[in-house]
This record gives C-alpha cells, sequence and structure tokens, in this order.
C-alpha cells in the first residue's frame, strides 16, 4: 500500500470505525490551523476531534495533513466491536472475559 493511500484508510478508518487519535502534545502548527489544532489536539476519535473543531475531509481535511506530517497517530480497529467479542470468546489462561488487552498495539 502506497503512503498517500495508506493516510486515507487510517483517516477512513478513524471516521467510519471510531478508530482511536494520539496527537502530539506540542502544537506544531502556525496561523489559524494552530489555534484549531489546540482546541481539538485532545480529542481521542475523529468525531470528538470534529466537534472541537477540526477541519474535516478524509483526504482535505486536518487529520489527513497531521497524520501526513507526523503530529497524529490512528491506531487501527482500536474500537471495533468485533475484536472484543472475540478476545471475549478466546479467553486463555483462566481470565475473565473482558480482562486483559482489547486490541494489539
Amino acid at each position: 500500500m502506497r503512503h498517500g493511500e495508506r493516510l486515507l484508510y487510517l483517516v477512513g478508518g478513524a471516521k467510519n470505525h471510531g478508530w482511536r487519535f494520539q496527537w502530539q502534545v506540542e502544537n506544531p502548527k502556525g496561523g489559524l490551523s494552530k489555534d484549531r489544532y489546540a482546541l481539538y489536539c485532545g480529542a481521542a476519535t475523529y468525531d470528538e476531534a470534529i466537534g472541537l473543531g477540526m477541519k474535516p475531509g478524509v483526504k482535505s481535511g486536518d487529520a489527513y495533513y497531521d497524520l501526513d506530517h507526523g503530529f497524529l497517530h490512528i491506531f487501527p480497529d482500536s474500537l471495533r466491536a468485533e475484536t472484543l467479542v472475540e478476545e471475549d470468546e478466546e479467553v486463555e489462561g483462566g481470565a475473565e472475559p473482558g480482562e486483559g488487552p482489547v486490541t494489539e498495539c
């Protein structure tokens, strides 16, 4: 998968599936985007970031730009309901369903 395709996959997945976000703490931007970044950089999901003022858009929005420039990390499959169900069904070592890590990092 090419770089641009991977960015679209990650931002699209975050938008459509609620994958988790983590932005760098130090604000790297300037101008109006610096003000927007200060508002949304604590958001944990795409929808939360949009609610806090992030410019929307899978390819034209702030998330794509921030991911491309290393300001944002997106964790694929981090909130997928299917993952939670599968892990609860595959409990090993005597652990109770729902215990232990939900996703891989």
